[in-house]
């Protein structure tokens, strides 16, 4: 369970020696606010107070800093000033107790590459024993970045052989939609479990403490404990965040758990929700065995999903590998739901085009009958994605909602759609026209539906808490069912 105390973070600096290919969102040339406006954000007796923000010794007034929140704050730095004894000693006197930094590789290039500044990690070494000498404690901080999680325990090895027992591990934030070192360092959690779930056991097994930031819980099962808050910023009058990171978690995560702070939007719409779907609470049941093909034969359809998700996780794929025949099934030992006969999809108007494939391709994967597109149809490629949805392994697919956003598609487009099995109109000028037009040209027949907002909505198919999963404003629509007369 989440630990209720908050960390705040008073921001005292506004830029950082080298952002490199990691998230810092302190890229302000500016001086850091004076010592007097950051002690009336943050009077004595704040709980677990940290200064940082950009880089704290960048500031020509550091040693009155660290004197002015004496033993009362660790301070978050590179550490790349902190290599001199003398530095570090005077330091001491004047009341430093308490750093953090950054140490994200046991490997000096990786370090290196991730935080920009060439050398970075050999003055790192320098100075861990420089401030322990001093009696300052030493924190780490290891990102979870892609080049790096294969070697964490390689990471953890190295920082308690360096004398370092506290370790928090962090994910990686999207800083602003132009960021585009998020798709290159994020850690894609399905893959990295294994190698933080090593580390984290390897520093337990020292009597090391450790930290999870931003993790999601699912993502590394059996240390709920060690998930922190994420901390809260204290800023002093006229400092802002230049680049807010937009990637909030999502209000729920699909994988059931209590208090999962689930994977953050950004990591969703650049990668998708597969990874906390498979982790979605299922009913475990026999892995039955099948007769191996023959040569010659046809091998047999994969089972349909039926409401699960093959593992995306490698301690899964691992399990299953050492059994001999898991059956041509990949959710092998995932109880199935009951088959839907009908699945309904909308197309929100915002959503990237891949995102809707995918989930259609996903729908179509669940096994049900029929394929009900519904929604207002104002998505621009919303013609092409019902073409698509009929190239799908469903037996049939209709079309139900409001069609005035088809309006502008031409006959001959229109014909395209002769593969639909039946079309229901809201009863609205607009809507009836278009269905007339589909009818004309597709010989595809329709049904007006007088008050949708009468019956119950049809439950969507998609990630939980996203735009795929609720109409929008106000509108709703019932399930489709054959010869149904009950809404016309």
């Amino acid at each position: 369970m989440t630990p209720p105390h908050t960390e705040h973070l008073l921001v005292v600096s506004l830029r950082s020696r080298d952002t490199g290919h990691l998230d810092s969102v302190w890229r302000d040339g500016r001086p850091g606010p004076p010592i007097a406006a950051l002690r009336a954000k943050a009077p004595p007796g704040v709980p677990n107070l940290v200064l940082g923000g950009g880089e704290p010794t960048l500031r020509p007034d550091f040693p009155m800093l660290v004197e002015e929140f004496t033993g009362a704050a660790t301070v978050a730095t590179d550490g790349l000033a902190l290599h001199s004894e003398r530095t570090v000693s005077s330091l001491a006197e004047r009341g430093l107790e308490r750093v953090r930094i950054p140490i994200h590789s046991a490997r000096p290039d990786a370090h290196d590459w991730l935080g920009g500044i060439p050398g970075s990690h050999r003055r790192i070494r320098r100075a861990i024993p420089t401030l322990h000498q001093a009696h300052i404690a030493v924190e780490a901080e290891v990102a979870l970045a892609r080049p790096t999680v294969p070697y964490l325990t390689e990471t953890v090895a190295f920082l308690l052989r360096c004398g370092i027992r506290h370790i928090r591990f962090r994910t990686i934030q999207r800083v602003g939609p132009t960021d585009q070192n998020f798709v290159t360092t994020a850690a894609r959690y399905g893959l990295m479990q294994p190698w933080l779930d090593a580390a984290l056991k390897t520093a337990l097994r020292a009597q090391a403490r450790v930290e999870l930031l931003g993790v999601p819980m699912c993502a590394i099962p059996g240390f709920d404990e060690f998930h922190i808050s994420t901390p809260r910023f204290l800023l002093p009058d006229g400092v802002a965040l230049q680049f807010p990171q937009s990637g909030t978690s999502v209000a729920e995560c699909p994988c059931g758990r209590e208090n999962c702070i689930g994977p953050s939007q950004d990591y969703c719409d650049l990668f998708g929700w597969s990874e906390f779907d498979s982790e979605a609470p299922s009913t475990a049941c026999p892995i039955g065995a099948v007769e191996r093909p023959r040569s010659g034969d046809n091998a047999a359809a994969p089972p349909s999903r039926t409401g699960r998700q093959p593992s995306t996780r490698i301690a899964d794929v691992v399990r299953l590998s050492g059994l001999e025949n898991v059956g041509g099934n990949p959710m092998a030992g995932r109880q199935p739901s009951a088959t839907p006969s009908v699945i309904a999809v909308r197309f929100p108007k915002q959503e990237s085009t891949r995102a809707i494939k995918l989930r259609l391709v996903q729908a179509a994967q669940q096994g049900a009958h029929t394929l009900q597109l519904v929604g207002e149809f104002t998505h621009p490629e919303s013609l092409n994605l019902i073409r698509e949805a009929l190239r799908l392994s469903f037996h049939s697919v209709v079309l139900t909602g409001n069609l005035e956003g088809l309006s502008s598609a031409s006959d001959r487009t229109l014909f395209k759609l002769r593969g639909l099995s039946e079309v229901w109109s809201l009863a609205t000028p607009g809507s009836i026209a278009v269905a007339q037009r589909i009818k004309a040209t597709a010989n595809v027949e329709y049904r007006t539906v007088k008050n949708p907002a009468g019956e119950p909505p049809v439950s969507l198919y998609g990630p939980v808490a996203t735009a795929a999963t609720k109409f929008e404003n106000g509108f709703s629509w019932p399930q489709w069912r054959p010869n149904a007369v009950d809404y016309m």
